[in-house]
């Protein structure tokens, strides 16, 4: 018995640190389906001028869907940019759209066909130029059709979030 409840304990510690933790992943559903280890770099010019470098995990979920996972995002060179570097929201909004449409994973594309979602976390901090997940890692889950790299989100799924100062709230491509 007491081993039971030492075992129960140990478990669910470690599910409150890997919750707590700020290079924690969100899983919000399919839990059989776990994102890809180690993430995966991308690099994008969004425009002349404008770098970004995307960390990202990728999975296949729940037999339907093909995910990516916006770990971290470095601007790498923001001169070029439409949007201002401190403008957390902007920059993680543009990071999943260039995300989805360069489809590093070669996920299959069908016109119309809702096939694809993406997933970050709700609350952001930026560090020079880089911009990091805040624990407690919060996220979204919202779902594209993407035709020929255009990208258009169809729907989204995500819980109210609080974060605390230096962190901020990004809604999932409010425009």
């Amino acid at each position: 018995m007491k081993k039971n409840i030492f075992l129960m304990l140990l478990v669910f510690s470690g599910m409150f640190i890997s919750i707590n933790d700020s290079k924690a992943q969100c899983l919000p559903d399919c839990p059989a389906d776990a994102w890809s280890s180690p993430p995966s770099l991308l690099t994008v010019t969004i425009a002349p001028g404008c770098v970004m470098e995307i960390s990202y995990s990728h999975r296949f979920a729940c037999g339907t869907w093909y995910d990516y996972y916006v770990n971290s995002v470095v601007l790498t060179s923001s001169g070029g940019c439409s949007f201002a570097a401190s403008d957390i929201d902007e920059v993680i909004d543009e990071a999943t759209i260039a995300l989805l449409a360069n489809n590093p994973q070669n996920f299959p594309s069908q016109c119309g066909a809702e096939m694809w979602r993406a997933s970050a976390a709700l609350c952001w901090r930026k560090d020079g130029s880089s911009y990091t997940p805040c624990p407690p890692v919060v996220c979204n889950l919202t779902r594209y059709t993407v035709c020929n790299g255009v990208v258009t989100q169809t729907a989204t799924n995500y819980p109210p979030v609080t974060c605390t100062f230096p962190c901020v709230s990004v809604d999932p491509l409010t425009e």
